[in-house]
Parts: C-alpha cells; sequence; structure tokens
C-alpha cells in the first residue's frame, strides 16, 4: 500500500509539472514587439536654473504648460497628478548611468481612476542612457483625464540620473506657490 501512494504521488508530480511547463515557451511569433523608443531630439532639456539638478527627485511646472523632471539615484518614482489640455505629451529626456548594464530609462503614463491609478495602454516609452536628448510624443490623451508618470528603469544594482522636459503638462493645483526665481 504504501508503494502505491508513493506511486501515486509521484504521478501526480509529475502531472502537475507538466502542467504547469504547458503554459511555458517562447511567444508566439506572431506577437507584435510593442516598445516605443524615443528618437533624437533637435533641443536639450534646459531645466529651469532655480531647480536643484542634485535632487533625487523634483518636478517644477514653467509656462503653465512644461512640467520639468530632475532624477538622481532612483530606480522608481512617479510625479504627482497633472493634466494634458491638448491631449499630448511631448517627453525630451537626457539620461546618464552608474553602470553601461543600463540601457534605458523609461517613462509611463498612468490616469487617475476612482481607487488609485491605471496604466494607459502603449505609453511606456524606451529612452537610452546615451547623455544625448531624446523626444517622443504621446498622442490621443483625454484632457479631462488626470494622469501621472512613473521614471524607472530595470537595474538592481546601478542608478540613472537624467532631466525630462514634459511640454503639455499643466499642474491640477495651479494655486501653489511658485519657487523662488521662477516667473509667476
Amino acid at each position: 500500500m504504501k508503494k502505491i501512494k508513493n506511486l501515486f504521488a509521484l504521478l501526480c508530480a509529475a502531472a502537475l509539472s507538466l502542467a504547469v511547463l504547458t503554459g511555458c515557451g517562447e511567444e508566439p511569433a506572431s506577437e507584435v514587439d510593442t516598445k516605443q523608443y524615443a528618437a533624437a531630439a533637435s533641443d536639450s532639456v534646459g531645466v529651469p536654473d532655480w531647480m536643484d539638478t542634485t535632487a533625487r527627485f523634483e518636478t517644477e511646472y514653467v509656462d503653465g504648460n512644461v512640467m520639468y523632471l530632475v532624477f538622481n539615484g532612483i530606480q522608481n518614482r512617479e510625479t504627482e497628478y497633472f493634466y494634458a489640455p491638448d491631449g499630448q505629451l511631448t517627453f525630451t529626456m537626457t539620461t546618464t548611468g552608474e553602470s553601461s548594464s543600463i540601457k534605458y530609462t523609461k517613462v509611463a503614463v498612468w490616469t487617475k481612476v476612482p481607487n488609485g491609478t491605471q496604466y494607459v495602454e502603449g505609453t511606456t516609452i524606451y529612452f537610452a542612457v546615451s547623455g544625448q536628448p531624446l523626444t517622443y510624443t504621446v498622442t490621443g490623451l483625454d484632457p479631462a483625464l488626470e494622469y501621472r508618470l512613473t521614471v524607472s528603469y530595470d537595474s538592481a544594482s546601478y542608478y540613472a540620473s537624467g532631466q525630462l522636459r514634459v511640454d503639455g503638462a499643466t499642474d491640477v493645483n495651479p494655486n501653489a506657490a511658485a519657487p523662488s526665481g521662477a516667473a509667476a
């Protein structure tokens, strides 16, 4: 009887292993790579003079529709909510990394929903960590919705730093005090 139980347990384990492995393997050849890559930009990011370019993560709004971000030594951060009144956002970013193993910094768009945030499908943009300014425009956003960005990269050991300008982003709290040195 003990041999039968052991044999049954072994057969059950083998069947379970086969069931789990059935879902593994390569992706189908028909699946399309949906990664969006930024292209070379004709202008630099040019953050405002009053921004602390050594800050871990800082955001500032300028001229009502431009958001600037500075990040240093982060792996994943998110902005506060903002509007995209024209239904599009143009990102211009410059990124450097501590190691050549960091190939890309990613920017993703999320929207506010009743109980949190929801990813906006197809809005993860890959910016090569090259020190060169790169740009990408996301379109089709709803001007009535609130959005936020995540800035991240894939590395457990090293950090990236950079600057990002987001044209088309309007602060949801425009009455917040402007930083010293900022144009009113």
